[in-house]
């Protein structure tokens, strides 16, 4: 029986084109929501939360089965505008593809690879935001060269199975106290 995937749909997501946003928004409360904008859709803080949450509740069948239909580009832009200050392109490089290539697939699947990197991207950077409490904490960690991982930054070693496996356990021996 097919486990139920969540809806991470642009209206679950809470995305709604900048002009009706605007509308109901002054542009003191659009800077104090720390609002980003997008390919034209506002993607707020609150969207990362839902989305690394739904992502994280999935065990490992249903995670399979949600990489296995293709992320949507959707997904993959609430990531990008998690992050404050790494760059999009270096987020594109650890990921193995192109700004290009995404905006090209704008509203789409990505292809199977693609969507696994995304996903496992999501889910490393939440693991590292509850880890360290707050999400510019866990960017700034992921961006580092650490010890324990041969002074590789974390970031680059997301770019591979193996390599996020190292991260994904680090971070995991990190919040259990555990000394590395």
């Amino acid at each position: 029986m097919p486990t139920a995937l969540p809806q991470l749909s642009a209206h679950s997501l809470g995305k709604k084109p900048i002009a009706a946003k605007k509308a109901s928004l002054t542009s003191a409360r659009l800077r104090s929501q720390r609002l980003n904008i997008s390919k034209g859709v506002l993607a707020t803080p609150d969207e990362w939360t839902e989305l690394s949450g739904q992502i994280r509740k999935l065990d490992a069948v249903a995670r399979h089965n949600f990489v296995s239909q293709g992320v949507s580009t959707k997904v993959l832009y609430t990531l990008l505008d998690s992050f404050e200050k790494t760059s999009r392109p270096d987020v594109f490089s650890v990921l193995g593809f192109s700004s290009k290539t995404a905006s090209r697939r704008k509203n789409t699947s990505m292809s199977l690879p693609a969507s696994d990197a995304t996903v496992s991207m999501i889910e490393i950077k939440a693991l590292a935001e509850t880890v360290f409490g707050n999400s510019a904490l866990a960017e700034e960690w992921l961006n580092k060269p650490a010890l324990a991982l041969d002074h590789h930054k974390p970031m680059e070693l997301i770019a591979t199975r193996p390599g996020a496996e190292l991260v994904r356990e680090h971070l995991i021996r990190l919040d259990y106290g555990v000394a590395v």
